[in-house]
């Protein structure tokens, strides 16, 4: 009998079913007017299925942190920092805390624009040898998927395969 190559042959799987028109989460209860608001804006911007009942949780973190950032930026307009430098060095650091918060919790979540962007655009695709390889296949025709993207011709007496040493 002969070894087999490749994948094995076996029942085929279906991909996992997502609905994208599935209505997105409401918000907790137990959040405030404004935390809520930020909770909507987050929501309805993504599909329907983007977050889970699991996921709320952390989203309701966001949203809380969300809401004090925003409260800490209007204190700290009003305040004058000649005048007030003691509280004002007090919520200026508060607000930095927030903001490291809010951006872990918004990386973990993948809400990021870095988690949004095209793998092509990330910096160790931008070698033009590179990309040529991801932009085609094994036979070095384009991918299917890829048509219509910027295939660049990779230089011709590269002796490293265009990386740096």
């Amino acid at each position: 009998m002969a070894r087999q190559i490749g994948k094995p042959r076996g029942p085929q799987r279906d991909p996992p079913q997502t609905n994208i028109f599935t209505q997105p989460m409401s918000p907790p209860e137990n959040l405030t007017a404004v935390e809520a608001s930020h909770w909507c804006k987050i929501v309805r911007e993504l599909r329907g299925d983007w977050f889970q009942p699991e996921n709320a949780a952390l989203l309701v973190q966001l949203c809380r942190h969300l809401a004090n950032a925003d409260r800490l930026a209007r204190e700290l307009r009003g305040l004058s920092p000649k005048k007030e430098f003691t509280r004002y060095t007090k919520l200026a650091k508060t607000m930095q805390t927030e903001t490291r918060l809010i951006a872990i919790l918004m990386q973990k979540m993948r809400l990021t624009q870095q988690s949004r962007y095209n793998y092509l655009s990330a910096n160790q695709y931008r070698n033009p040898v590179t990309r040529a390889k991801v932009l085609t296949g094994a036979d070095g025709k384009p991918r299917p998927w890829n048509e219509g993207q910027i295939m660049a011709t990779p230089p011709r007496n590269d002796k490293n395969n265009g990386h740096e040493s």
